[in-house]
């Protein structure tokens, strides 16, 4: 069963599609190794931002630190190294 604050997998796809073509243009203008590559960086920080989002943004990544699993900052501090990484 899904978490309550599980981020729906549509709308983690548009933005990213979104986040994409403002960056990079088509996909398929992409040499084609790098296509994957930036699909699930992207997509993977994306759904990692939306659930900080969900959660109450910067409180909730507070709450989540002290109270919680304590995944979702380094989660998002992975992927945004990863997405700098890949706008380079």
């Amino acid at each position: 069963m899904a978490e309550a604050n599980e981020v729906p997998d549509g709308a983690v796809r548009e933005r990213a599609i979104g986040y994409i073509q403002k960056h990079w243009g088509r996909l398929g203008d992409l040499p084609k190794p790098l296509v994957p590559v930036i699909w699930v960086t992207v997509y993977q920080s994306l759904k990692i931002a939306m659930k900080a989002e969900a959660e109450g943004g910067p409180k909730g990544l507070l709450k989540n630190t002290l109270l919680g699993d304590r995944r979702l900052m380094p989660s998002l501090r992975k992927q945004r190294s990863g997405l700098n990484s890949c706008k380079k």
